[in-house]
């Protein structure tokens, strides 16, 4: 009964995520580590993930170790497979951390082998079996298009894509070298590349824009928080620091969800490395175009 019950409840995540997870993984193992009893211990588990050329993210659910609720799973794509990784914050009934490795790439329908090992708080083996797991893999874009932009690799901030707009405020500005407000039609840009943009003067179907680009995130991010920077050794659009120094463009702050929006505070400076000078603008900014 216990074992249906958890198939039917990871049917229903399965549905529940299947609008931002493109893989579905599910099976079970035995493991010894349980305290309570000699006998070893049936786990079902499931796993929810997208991934890139490299990185994997997504989520992970059992009946034993991770019967509170869904844990942060990662992972790596090679050319000899992928490997999950899923480490919980303590030790759950003397785990610690749990580790997926399967020789299988690419896309699948079906059964694949598997090896999992699960490992105590000093890294030391307690489970290692060699089994196999069921393997699903979703067609986002043949299902609907718009499903595949702002997913992959976007972890916490999948589906967060777009232009932001609101209110922007100058906090400091050594020597006067900033003029980023001056048109009132500044805006931020979360791509669907991955690269934050900043629109001095945005103007909608305008080609030849002039932007800051100011850098790119890491693959599949586990929260919605960001600190991005990048080096800059030409002018800047809107600036008036010196064009062959370089400065440092550096994006911090977090996005979340309100009702039907997503919305993102946080703070924008440029650094000019040989100088000192700088700027530094507080946002406060709603998504007005989704991606």
């Amino acid at each position: 009964m216990s074992t249906f019950l958890f198939f039917f409840l990871s049917f229903l995540s399965f549905g529940a995520f299947a609008q931002e997870f493109k893989y579905h993984l599910e099976g079970s193992f035995a493991t010894s580590a349980n305290p309570e009893t000699m006998e070893p211990t049936i786990v079902n588990y499931s796993m929810n993930w997208n991934e890139t050329t490299s990185a994997i993210q997504g989520i992970y659910q059992d009946n034993y170790f991770a019967k509170d609720g869904p844990k942060t799973l990662s992972g790596t794509v090679a050319n000899n497979g992928r490997t999950f990784n899923v480490i919980f914050s303590e030790e759950i009934n003397e785990v610690k951390s749990i580790t997926f490795k399967t020789i299988q790439t690419g896309l699948a329908n079906g059964s694949i082998p598997i090896t999992i090992t699960t490992r105590n708080n000093i890294g030391v083996p307690i489970d290692a079996p060699n089994t196999f797991a069921l393997m699903t893999t979703r067609n986002l874009v043949d299902q609907n298009p718009d499903d595949s932009t702002c997913i992959l690799g976007f972890g916490a901030l999948t589906g967060y894509c777009g232009l932001y707009n609101g209110t922007i405020r100058e906090i400091s500005d050594t020597r006067d070298r900033c003029n980023l407000l001056t048109t009132g039609n500044a805006r931020l840009e979360l791509a669907t590349n991955t690269s934050f943009n900043f629109y001095p003067n945005y103007l909608a179907g305008n080609t030849n824009l002039e932007v800051h680009n100011i850098g790119n995130f890491l693959p599949s991010p586990q929260n919605s928080s960001i600190n991005i920077s990048s080096r800059v050794c030409t002018s800047i659009p809107g600036t008036t620091f010196v064009d062959l120094n370089c400065k440092i463009l550096n994006l911090t702050g977090v996005f979340f969800e309100q009702i039907t929006t997503v919305l993102f505070t946080g703070t924008y400076t440029i650094t000019d490395e040989v100088n000192g000078d700088f700027c530094s603008h507080g946002m406060n900014l709603t998504r007005e175009v989704p991606y």
